[in-house]
């Protein structure tokens, strides 16, 4: 993940799009409680891991009849897959949008700290030097030691000690809350999990850039099913960033 934002053309073209996407509805009506479908939705571990489990929870109350597919890919091989006609709708942080795909932003996401909730350890907030001093694991799906909080405390003249790369998120929050080892990643996640993991968490103690996370469908064709799905992710990510 990076944290460059979106450029003005980007913001306008999804404000466009999200002001579409909330007026449609009321022109082509949807029904999620007769749906028999499956949607598929494509985005990477942090994206699924946010908005899957209240998806899959949101499906059983409101559109039980549909049926839910969710791939855990690179936010490029999302967008592949969309423009391919793998998926129906991705998710990610992106740059920009193919030509022939719309979008609408979901959230900005920051960074927050999570440690084992350990007695022993004070409640204070973390500083940099006790953020130094700890042991770090890093989410990487390819195997890679480095993130931007690297790159941000290299250019510092500091270096952290990481000790483990996990493939996912969850992963990463599971074995916090069994070592001394802490995790830097997306504050809505922290947000959403640290109470399942025993987890306390902190404010990073160094400057990192935010990114936005958005959702990407097919410009061709009116889908509401699609836009339904956008909406009710949009109000559980309005839900998360009100609880932080």
């Amino acid at each position: 993940m990076t944290g460059k934002r979106f450029t003005t053309e980007m913001r306008r073209g999804f404000a466009q799009a999200e002001g579409a996407l909330l007026a449609e509805p009321a022109l082509v009506p949807f029904n999620p409680a007769a749906c028999a479908r499956t949607m598929r939705i494509a985005g990477p571990d942090y994206e699924i891991a946010l908005f899957g489990s209240a998806l899959i929870a949101l499906r059983r109350t409101s559109a039980p009849d549909m049926r839910l597919v969710l791939r855990a890919v690179t936010p490029k091989q999302a967008l592949k897959d969309l423009i391919e006609g793998d998926v129906d709708l991705a998710l990610g942080h992106f740059s920009h949008l193919p030509k022939g795909l719309a979008g609408a932003p979901l959230c900005e996401e920051t960074y927050r700290v999570a440690a084992r909730l350990d007695a022993s350890r004070p409640e204070r907030e973390l500083d940099l030097g006790d953020y130094l001093a700890r042991d770090h694991i890093v989410v990487s799906a390819g195997g890679g030691t480095t993130e931007i909080v690297d790159e941000i405390l290299a250019q510092q003249g500091k270096k952290r000690r990481v000790v483990a790369t996990v493939p996912i998120f969850l992963s990463a929050l599971a074995a916090v809350a069994s070592t001394d080892a802490i995790v830097t990643m997306p504050a809505h996640l922290i947000t959403r999990y640290a109470g399942y993991f025993d987890l306390r968490t902190y404010d990073a103690p160094l400057a990192i850039p935010p990114f936005h996370i958005s959702a990407a469908w097919r410009r061709s064709g009116h889908d509401p099913a699609v836009q339904w799905i956008v909406n009710r992710i949009k109000s559980e990510a309005g839900n998360i960033s009100g609880a932080n």
